[in-house]
């Protein structure tokens, strides 16, 4: 700050603007508008092309097949629901003899086939306002019939290593090999 407030004959910072220059030759290479154009070729252009080909292939029948699945997810959706949720410890049942926590979570999957979703439990530290902090997301796996005729069980075992308040919660997302991310679809049903 006080270099800004020095002035030279001109009534200019000169040790301000050397700094500024200075930062600018080190920080231009690096976020200059070239590199940028670079990243996003590489990383989105190059790899959105290479999916365009694939999905308009056989006269567009994968895009097509995915436009299908999508509707039906998208009609269906309503009838998804992550109905209850547990979570019980086996003791010794971890590596080296020590708990594994076992989550659980009932949902309901209505008219959307198992195959087109996927059942995740969220598993963090409890931050203060009682909401998980950097959670870690990790697939369930089905574990046979819930409670009710149309419920299905999930499960995720999983060695908590560390100490402190640990939570968790559970979400069923839609899932595709084609669909990239399932924020792509707008849909996600949360444990209540």
């Amino acid at each position: 700050v006080p270099l800004f407030y020095e002035r030279n004959g001109d009534a200019l910072p000169a040790g301000w603007l050397a700094k500024v220059r200075a930062s600018l030759s080190r920080l231009c290479p690096r976020v200059e508008a070239t590199r940028m154009l670079k990243d996003y070729v590489i990383h989105y252009y190059e790899p959105a092309a290479v999916r365009s080909e694939v999905m308009r292939a056989d006269g567009d029948e994968r895009a097509k097949a995915l436009v299908r699945w999508e509707r039906h997810v998208l009609r269906a959706w309503p009838s998804v629901a992550v109905m209850a949720t547990d979570h019980e410890v086996l003791p010794g049942r971890g590596e080296g003899g020590g708990d594994v926590h076992r989550m659980s979570a009932q949902v309901v999957l209505g008219e959307v086939d198992p195959a087109d979703v996927a059942v995740q439990v969220l598993v963090g530290p409890i931050g203060p306002d009682d909401e998980l902090r950097d959670p870690v997301v990790l697939p369930m796996r089905p574990a046979g019939p819930g409670d009710r005729p149309d419920w299905t069980r999930y499960e995720h075992d999983l060695a908590i290593p560390g100490s402190g308040v640990m939570g968790f919660t559970v979400r069923v997302v839609p899932h595709h090999p084609d669909v990239r991310t399932y924020t792509d679809i707008g849909r996600v049903a949360w444990a209540g």
